[in-house]
């Protein structure tokens, strides 16, 4: 399979996953080119890579050692950390994290606070700055994915910023063991431009329904939502009076999904709310730019992307059995193919003048294929509408074309084709200035 294919990883993927089909969900787990065996005991472990390298032999597939690692208890596939404990991010899809910037005034402070402590009057002093690492590299620590557990509800909390302009929610289970709440996933976005002028209370709604929907493979009937916007906690028939169309599809959501959100106050809405005001990195400062410098001449050129085109055999082909059937360069091709051609007329003969034959082909002026009429539409559609033509105006595409080919009255030719060209009369507006408005025609003083 080579590369640059649109459709190479979902052959691959079909290809792989028909190989390891018998072994699939029971012992292995496979993405693309990425494999992944897991066991409970070694002695299990042993024989399902005996297995699955025997199904990767039987079809001719080949792993490469040096990429491979064996009977490990844990293990990092497509950016996670899974061992016994739960599954993790791998510590460069923390860098968000790890790089989160150190607070400058007090607007900066909350999100870091409302992760680890309650709220404190600034003062931000040089041991909060060695501090600082320290806390994130604690919670980098214990940002561990637990695995769901059927037996136990999800909570679903959602939060919205409308200062930060973003959204974000946790999914977490209480663990049996501890009591403590445990995450699932951890998710946040940006607003996109309509979305920044909702109101507060939309933007609360549309974090729900947007986490809602991409974790919806962890929600049940029983499952909870908290929302710290206690309007949002009662959705009945009432609710569709005056809503929007799009508040409605929500409220449809909602009641299909069959969970009624519950209220809490935003004080306890912690992580969802660091989540949703994360703070952008500020912009650095630019240094003065030199001067733009205009690259030289050579520079120019290594710039410049250059299409020739080539004909094909059949092309040349066409060609050749085109000029029997054509009016003007049929009598050229008699004349100069007979071995004792006879004087052409004062018209044939201005016709052939800069006219070569070479190979059953007709050349203008040394280089330039001469084009029977039957291929008129044909060359002219590929120099206008081809990819790298990109629909140019008569001017350019007949320029480009006179270079590489000839047949008479090729301009005329070129922009009856544009001009009925169906994609630019759709897209391509009046280039000429308005007419103006209507002005009466003045009276004549005399007859």
């Amino acid at each position: 399979m080579p590369f640059g294919l649109s459709n190479a990883p979902s052959i691959s993927m079909r290809l792989i996953t028909h190989v390891l089909r018998p072994l699939l969900d029971s012992c292995v787990v496979v993405f693309v080119d990425d494999v992944l065996v897991f066991s409970r005991t070694p002695e299990e472990h042993v024989e399902h890579i005996h297995r699955v390298l025997s199904l990767l032999w039987e079809h001719n597939l080949y792993i490469k050692v040096t990429k491979c690692t064996w009977m490990k208890k844990w293990a990092k596939f497509l950016g996670l950390v899974i061992d016994e404990g739960g599954v993790r991010p791998a510590p460069e899809k923390l860098q968000g994290l790890q790089e989160f910037p150190e607070p400058k005034d007090r607007t900066g402070l909350p999100p870091l606070l409302s992760l680890l402590c309650t709220t404190v009057p600034f003062n931000w002093k040089a041991e909060h700055s060695l501090a600082f690492p320290l806390l994130k590299k604690a919670v980098l620590d214990h940002a561990t994915l637990a695995f769901p557990d059927p037996k136990q509800l999800v909570v679903l909390v959602p939060d919205a910023s409308l200062s930060a302009q973003a959204i974000g929610a946790v999914a977490m289970q209480r663990d049996c063991a501890s009591g403590r709440f445990r995450p699932l996933a951890f998710g946040s976005r940006r607003l996109t431009g309509a979305e920044v002028n909702y109101p507060v209370r939309k933007l609360e709604f549309l974090a729900i329904i947007h986490f809602a929907k991409v974790w919806r493979h962890f929600l049940a009937a029983d499952s909870e939502i908290w929302t710290d916007h206690q309007s949002l906690t009662n959705f009945n028939h009432r609710s569709f009076e005056y809503c929007s169309p799009r508040v409605r599809r929500w409220i449809e959501f909602m009641q299909e999904l069959g969970i009624q959100p519950k209220y809490i106050l935003g004080k306890a809405n912690i992580v969802a709310d660091a989540l949703s005001r994360n703070p952008p990195p500020s912009a650095p400062q630019q240094e003065p730019s030199a001067p733009r410098q205009e690259p030289s001449a050579p520079e120019q050129e290594l710039c410049v992307l250059q299409v020739s085109a080539v004909p094909s055999r059949e092309f040349l082909r066409k060609c050749r059995e085109g000029y029997a059937h054509d009016p003007f360069f049929s009598p050229i091709v008699w004349n100069l193919s007979a071995l004792r051609p006879p004087t052409p007329s004062p018209e044939l003969a201005l016709r052939m003048r800069d006219i070569i034959f070479r190979d059953g082909l007709l050349y203008y002026g040394g280089d330039r294929l001469c084009i029977p009429r039957s291929l008129h539409k044909q060359v002219i559609g590929e120099n206008h509408a081809s990819p790298h033509s990109a629909h140019l105006g008569i001017n350019k595409t007949y320029k480009k074309m006179a270079s590489l080919y000839y047949w008479p009255k090729m301009w005329r030719d070129v922009g009856v084709y544009i001009r009925a060209c169906d994609p630019c009369q759709r897209s391509k507006g009046p280039n000429a200035l308005p007419p103006g408005l209507l002005h009466p025609l003045s009276v004549p003083s005399q007859p």
